[in-house]
């Protein structure tokens, strides 16, 4: 090898294309091991660059000794006359690897052609003056090693350093090995976002990793949930098991999936998960990081985050979890120091004098941003201002002239530097920009109308100068297209760079960058749907916007993302504004507002008002389009509506019309429907007996294996519905035992489904017959499980049931002055939602707790309130109860007066109850008038009345009701004798 002559006086340069080294005009060639190590140093001026980083650079895929390598460092020191000594190129880290600190310059052409970029002048990963934070993150990480999970977010404004601290802290994790690192990126949200978006980004790279293989065997066995929505990993066949075997996915599904995987991923050895850009993060993606936050489990896991704080509104609630949990930290990056920015001007020019007070005007015109420095070095060097001459660093005007020698902000100084880029890399970044932070080059080539050869060896040479753009993982479309991966180096490089495309133009490259991806897809084109959604929609192609607005709903729905859900129908909805009118907008209308009626009620709760007026919109749709099957959801929408609002009237004219509607089609799936929805409604009228053959006729044609209703079209089954209503029907007509069979069905049809919604309904229907059997503890169980459940998935009507029933445990466990704040909570939240009905019976259990805590006037006034409602709004299910409780309160006065009012209320209570065959409610009348009349000593009076009614119950006859009444005619009985 032919040393550099000793009389170059310009620095060594880096031929690229060639793989050489030039000294001038003359060739230094260098072996190809030994470029490709110089070429990697070269990426990383100024840095530590590890042995295991230069081997895996030099021999990839390869097992190689220190030898090869050490081989190749010293014909590096000898084609550039270094010494190891005292280097002036090649400095070696005793033990760890080796660092560039001479001028090297980078050349894509030997010569002519663009204008050579230094790579020192790219790298704001020279990293100054973040030392304090380094070791935060190796903190956290020792942790996480020994299987103390650590959430750290980096934070502070666009080009502060986040991603490059990030970055240098995984290098450094690397090195010291035992860890594995996946990256997921954020991008600037279409709507909400892409469930999960990030998360399934980085085990998707740690999937396509070499030894990635068994990380998808591992993901296939305890989180398919997870990997089925990474299509691009399975075989065709492979793909149909496992979506199989995930239909009806829940969110607790998953995130308990998650946590088997993690378990099983970290055993041998650390997880650090990487989500960048957690500003523009999905709602989802934020709830597995709360659901990470206050998770017990011992995981080696670390999840780094970073995010811009100016824009997280939506992540407010996560924001605000950091400050309590020991398991999470954030590192809040300023703006660097004046010492800071000396040493990266030290670091960026090694071995040159450095111009008294440089650093500071540097810092004064760039408040010390390190992505601002980065480009204001360049900019000044591109100008002239500054130049590098021998191992002096020259200022060639004054320092006030230097800090007003370039552009205002960072976005002017981005376009200057795009400007001095040749047409072709204009053009192709111009598309890039359009096509997102991540491309594909046949994306960038769609846009362009030209070759993807030609465009990837545009972005080849860009990636090479890694001002711009860096390369990424190839990309690979299901068509069998295979093209180059790139990224650009700051989200800010591909906002500037999209401003610069008229707006015209803009849209037009949306279009066309839609319609490559939706080709290169076919089939599977709803599995990106969000991405198409956004292309399509930017792109003034409104008819297929919506289509895919409608798939990405639908997919976030299967992964019970309701919130994602509701934005999507929502944007999808407002583009309808954009069709010509007619019957083809209407039925996309139509469908639409079916899927966000079912979507709102998860959200806002039945009674919302956006319910309402989603669903009222949707019936002057229906009825315009004429047909049964289109007409029927909105009216059994509008059913709900009113009925959560208490609107019995109302709500059983619709259900009436459901059921007229469904018999008229003869089609099983309605009529199981309409009869669940009448079963709900006459109960609440109090006709139990009409409520229990409309449900018990739902639960005869529903059948679990054809119906399935909840994946699009409805907020919960109603075959789960039809035997809770059934169930809660038989109590009050007197068969509890049958009560608690159909809602043990209920409770595990819908496990069985698989469907959280349709659970909670379940298990909140099974607290309620447990609260009318008087059984504490089953009521608390079944409130606990609906709690989580609503937390999990953001249920706020079942939320606040569950805390009124749970509270209702409370009291009759002996703690009544806890109970009555938590049944107010409760019953706060339930008004919030909307909701009105079953408020008569939510009133009794907190007048229960008041009575239970000795405010007897408190729990007369409750009752009034509920009387008052069931008279005005027909709620008649509780009005026997209602008035036996206030009988009970009222005699506790114990004057004459008050025994004859009490006597008047439990004669009333009978009344009701017998008007409503509602047996049990009769038995609790007649036991309470039959203690009264004990106390006078009319103890025949007292048989004649309860033991008939004691006499037809044939079940239950262990629950507390019926032993009460029994142990009461035994007393009577004796008494009588004696």
């Amino acid at each position: 090898m032919r040393p550099l002559s000793a009389d170059a006086s310009s620095p060594p340069r880096l031929d690229v294309g060639n793989e050489r080294l030039m000294c001038g005009m003359r060739a230094v060639p260098l072996r190809p091991k030994t470029f490709a190590v110089l070429r990697c140093l070269a990426d990383h001026p100024g840095r530590l660059v590890t042995k295991e980083a230069l081997v895996r650079a030099a021999w990839p895929g390869t097992a190689v000794s220190e030898g090869g390598l050490m081989v190749c460092i010293r014909e590096l020191r000898e084609a550039l006359r270094d010494d190891a000594r005292t280097p002036r190129y090649i400095e070696t880290v005793h033990r760890r690897g080796y660092r560039l600190i001479g001028e090297i310059v980078v050349a894509d052409e030997p010569d002519g052609g663009h204008e050579p970029h230094r790579r020192e002048s790219s790298s704001p990963g020279l990293l100054v003056g973040r030392a304090a934070e380094l070791e935060c993150l190796g903190e956290s990480l020792a942790h996480a090693r020994r299987g103390e999970h650590r959430l750290v977010f980096v934070t502070g404004e666009a080009g502060i350093g986040k991603s490059a601290l990030v970055e240098v802290f995984a290098a450094e994790a690397r090195r010291h090995g035992g860890v594995v690192i996946g990256i997921g990126q954020c991008v600037e949200p279409y709507g909400v976002g892409e469930p999960y978006l990030p998360v399934l980004d980085a085990l998707g790279r740690l999937c396509r990793q070499p030894d990635g293989r068994g990380l998808v065997e591992r993901l296939a066995r305890d989180a398919p949930t997870w990997l089925v929505q990474m299509p691009g990993l399975l075989e065709t066949a492979n793909r149909q098991v496992v979506q199989e075997r995930v239909l009806g996915a829940t969110l607790d599904r998953m995130l308990r999936e998650f946590g088997q995987a993690l378990l099983a991923v970290t055993a041998s050895r650390t997880l650090i998960l990487v989500l960048e850009d957690l500003h523009w993060s999905d709602q989802s993606t934020l709830d597995l990081l709360l659901w990470l936050a206050r998770s017990s489990q011992p995981t080696r896991l670390m999840v780094i985050g970073t995010w811009r704080p100016a824009e997280i509104s939506h992540v407010h609630t996560l924001h605000a979890e950091l400050a309590v949990r020991t398991t999470c930290r954030e590192l809040l990056l300023g703006f660097l120091s004046e010492p800071a920015v000396a040493a990266y001007v030290e670091a960026r020019f090694p071995g040159r004098r450095i111009p008294a007070g440089l650093a500071r005007s540097l810092r004064a015109r760039t408040d010390g941003n390190p992505l601002f420095m980065v480009n204001v070095v360049d900019d000044w060097l591109g100008q002239g201002a500054l130049a590098e001459v021998g191992d002096e660093l020259l200022v060639r005007v004054s320092l006030g002239q230097l800090e007003t020698a370039v552009p205002e902000n960072l976005r002017t100084m981005i376009d200057r530097h795009v400007d001095r880029l040749a047409p072709d890399e204009q053009r192709v970044l111009e598309v890039a920009s359009i096509a997102g932070v991540e491309f594909s080059a046949a994306s960038v080539a769609a846009g362009l109308d030209e070759d993807v050869i030609g465009v990837e060896a545009c972005c080849d040479r860009l990636s090479r100068r890694r001002h711009v753009l860096q390369a990424d993982p190839e990309k690979i479309w299901p068509d069998g297209t295979v093209a180059g991966g790139y990224r650009f180096v700051h989200a800010l490089y591909a906002e500037a760079i999209s401003r610069r495309v008229t707006p015209g133009r803009r849209a037009h490259l949306h279009r066309r960058l839609g319609e490559r991806q939706e080709a290169a897809w076919a089939g599977r084109a709803p599995e990106i749907a969000a991405e198409l959604s956004m292309h399509f929609e930017r792109g003034q192609d409104s008819r297929r916007a919506v289509v895919y607005r409608r798939h990405a709903a639908a997919n976030a729905l299967r992964r019970s993302a309701h919130v994602e859900a509701v934005d999507h129908l929502c944007r999808a909805v407002a583009l309808l504004e954009r069709l010509p009118p007619g019957r083809s907008r209407l039925r996309l209308e139509l469908e639409l507002r079916i899927a966000l009626g079912t979507a709102l009620m998860a959200v806002k709760g039945y009674g919302a008002a956006e319910v309402e007026a989603n669903y009222l919109r949707a019936r002057e749709v229906g009825e315009q389009l004429g047909t049964t099957t289109q007409l029927f959801p909105m009216l059994n929408g509008l059913r709900r509506v009113h009925l959560l609002r208490g609107e019995l009237t109302a709500a059983h004219e619709f259900g009436q019309r459901c059921l007229s509607l469904a018999e008229a089609a003869a089609a099983p799936k309605l009529l199981v429907q309409a009869h669940c929805g009448l079963g709900v409604v006459l109960s609440f009228i109090g006709d139990f007996a009409g409520a229990r053959r409309h449900a018990e006729r739902g639960a005869e044609l529903y059948d679990t294996r054809r119906h399935v209703f909840h994946a699009i079209g409805s907020a919960d089954d109603p075959g789960v519905g039809s035997f809770s209503y059934a169930g809660l029907a038989l109590w009050y007509l007197g068969y509890p035992d049958q009560a608690v069979e159909r809602l043990q069905t209920a409770i595990r049809i819908a496990r069985e489904q698989a469907h959280p919604f349709s659970m909670a309904y379940a298990l909140v229907g099974a607290a309620w017959l447990h609260q009318y059997r008087r059984e504490p503890q089953a009521v608390r169980d079944h409130a606990e499980a609906v709690m989580a459940l609503s937390r999990e998935h953001a249920f706020p009507l079942r939320h606040a049931q569950a805390v009124i029933m749970a509270g209702w445990a409370l009291a009759a466990s002996g703690n009544p002055t806890e109970a009555i704040a938590q049944i107010r909570r409760g019953l706060a939240a339930f008004k919030e939602t909307g909701a009105r009905v079953n408020q008569t019976y939510y009133l009794s259990l907190l007048a229960t707790a008041h009575g239970e805590a000795g405010q007897r006037d408190h729990a007369l006034g409750l009752l009034e309130n509920a009387l008052e409602i069931a008279g005005s709004s027909g709620e008649r299910l509780w009005e026997a109860e209602l008035h036996r409780l206030r009988g009970e309160f009222v005699l506790g006065d114990g004057t004459a007066q008050a025994v004859r009012s009490a006597e008047a209320c439990f004669f009333r209570a009978l009344d009701v109850a017998r008007q409503q065959q509602a047996r049990s409610l009769e038995l609790r009348a007649a036991v309470s008038l039959s203690r009264l009349w004990r106390r006078r000593g009319q103890h025949r009076k007292t048989i004649r009345l309860l033991g008939p009614i004691f006499g037809s119950f044939t079940e239950g006859l262990d629950t507390p009701d019926l032993s009460d009444a029994r142990k009461l005619l035994k007393a009577e009985s004796d008494s009588i004798r004696r």
